[in-house]
Order: C-alpha cells, then sequence, then structure tokens
C-alpha cells in the first residue's frame, strides 16, 4: 500500500469514526454541520496522516476532541448538563447575527455564561462524590462536559485539582436565572445516573434543587423527563448495538471488539 493509499484508508476510517459519533450522539439534524466542523481535522489527517491527530483507538482523547468540536452546535446526550448547552451555555459559540455586529451586552453574557459554567462543573462533581467516590464513568462525564462548556484553561486547571465542594458551601449566585436553575437540576441528575442511581447522590440532587430553589412540581417533573430520557436512549442504543453486532460478525475480533465498546458507550 503507498503512502496516499495508507493516509486515504486512514481518513476513510476516521470519517467513519466522526459518522458514528455523530449518529449515537445526536438527532439526525446535527450531521452536516459537525461534519464541517471535522473538516481541518480531516485535511490534516489527508496530508500527513495520523501525525498529531487522534482516533477512537485514543479513547479518552478522541472523545474529548470530538466534544469540543461538537459543542459549536450540540452537545452529545452522555455529556451531562446537555440541554444547558444546547440552549446556550458554552464559551464554544461564536455570537450570530445582530450580537456579532453590535456586541453591546456580549462582555457581560461571556462571563455570566463563564460563571454558569463553572457552577455547573461543581455541582457535578459534588452530586459524583456524594456516595463517597467518584466513578470512571462520572469522572469522565465531568471531563466532557468542562470540554464542551469552553471554559478558559485557567478555570479548567482549577476545576480539575479542586476538591469536590460540599453542597452546602457551593457559592450558587443570586441571580441564577429560573431557567438556568432546571437545567443545572436536570444535569445533575443525569451525573447521578451515570453509574446507577444511588440513593446518596439522588440525595445530593435534592439538596442541589432545594439550594437553587426549585419547587418540588418542577423537581418532579425534570426527574420524569429525564427518566423518559434515559430511557428511550437506552432503548434505541441497545437496537443500534444488536445491528452493530451483526453488521461487525465477520470483522476481525479485535476491531469489532474495539467499535461495539465505543459504540455502548456512545449509544447507551
Amino acid at each position: 500500500m503507498t503512502d496516499s493509499e495508507d493516509r486515504l484508508h486512514t481518513l476513510l476510517r476516521v470519517a467513519c469514526e466522526d459518522a458514528m459519533f455523530a449518529i449515537a450522539g445526536h438527532a439526525t439534524a446535527s450531521y452536516a454541520t459537525f461534519a464541517e466542523r471535522r473538516v481541518e481535522a480531516h485535511e490534516r489527517i489527508a496530508r500527513q496522516g495520523l501525525a498529531n491527530s487522534v482516533v477512537m483507538a485514543d479513547w479518552d482523547a478522541w472523545l474529548s476532541a470530538l466534544v469540543r468540536d461538537a459543542a459549536q452546535d450540540f452537545a452529545p446526550w452522555f455529556v451531562p448538563m446537555h440541554h444547558a448547552i444546547d440552549e446556550g451555555l458554552t464559551l464554544h459559540r461564536a455570537p450570530r447575527g445582530l450580537r456579532a455586529v453590535i456586541p453591546i451586552g456580549l462582555e457581560a453574557a461571556q462571563n455570566r455564561t463563564r460563571r454558569d459554567g463553572v457552577l455547573a462543573v461543581r455541582i457535578a462533581h459534588t452530586v459524583a462524590a456524594a456516595d463517597g467516590e467518584v466513578s470512571p464513568d462520572e469522572r469522565r462525564a465531568i471531563d466532557l462536559l468542562t470540554t464542551a462548556l469552553g471554559l478558559p484553561e485557567g478555570d479548567v486547571r482549577m476545576l480539575q485539582t479542586e476538591a469536590p465542594i460540599p453542597l452546602a458551601a457551593l457559592d450558587i449566585p443570586s441571580e441564577l436565572e429560573a431557567k438556568t436553575a432546571r437545567i443545572l437540576v436536570a444535569g445533575a441528575y443525569q451525573v447521578a445516573a451515570c453509574d446507577g442511581l444511588e440513593e446518596r447522590e439522588l440525595a445530593a440532587v435534592h439538596g442541589i434543587a432545594d439550594r437553587v430553589g426549585l419547587e418540588a412540581q418542577t423537581f418532579e417533573e425534570i426527574r420524569g423527563r429525564i427518566h423518559a430520557e434515559l430511557e428511550a436512549q437506552r432503548r434505541t442504543g441497545r437496537a443500534t448495538v444488536d445491528v452493530a453486532r451483526d453488521v461487525l460478525a465477520a470483522a476481525p475480533t479485535d476491531e469489532a471488539r474495539a467499535l461495539l465498546r465505543a459504540l455502548l458507550y456512545l449509544a447507551i
């Protein structure tokens, strides 16, 4: 195989991995825009092969890179607070429309997004640690959340090194918007569900709801919606994995195992 053929083969594999990420992670409407975000990475692979590129075999680095690219348009379902990110709680998205032309109030809005993003990560960490330890799945989810929020490097380093903050010590802004409060509670519930719902983590989610002033009825509505979303995702994900098993039946064992492992995480 020539060098150009090898690079083409690598590019095809990477494009397929990207497609699997997008299909398993979000609605079909996101495919085209996500592909546009990945053009630079694809062009680099076409020129240089795998030099300075990440692929699915580099699991955590690959997930982080794709979540970062996707966050400009959508957040995959497995990223906690993905509803918040879809509604604009991320610094990855450039101003659009009139705001891009006349950036009045833009700095204040970005500072608010940064403040709420830091709070989102701290809430996630507090909930994950409520049962005494942060599991690998919870740690990965929190890292992907931090990536999707697009926080400055200084904030990222701070959040990665600080210990979980006790619930009572969390600094909740008095001017936190009601919509943001609802979304943060929903995201906290998603974090609690990362490795199975556990009573102490659920109690922490209830505590978060109390701290942000969420009414009991609103909390129950959020809980019901998150449960429904997770159950729907499980049904879709299981069907997707069953189909993939049939498709990969003739593939080499190591290759099939790696793809199914990735699909299990992305789809279920």
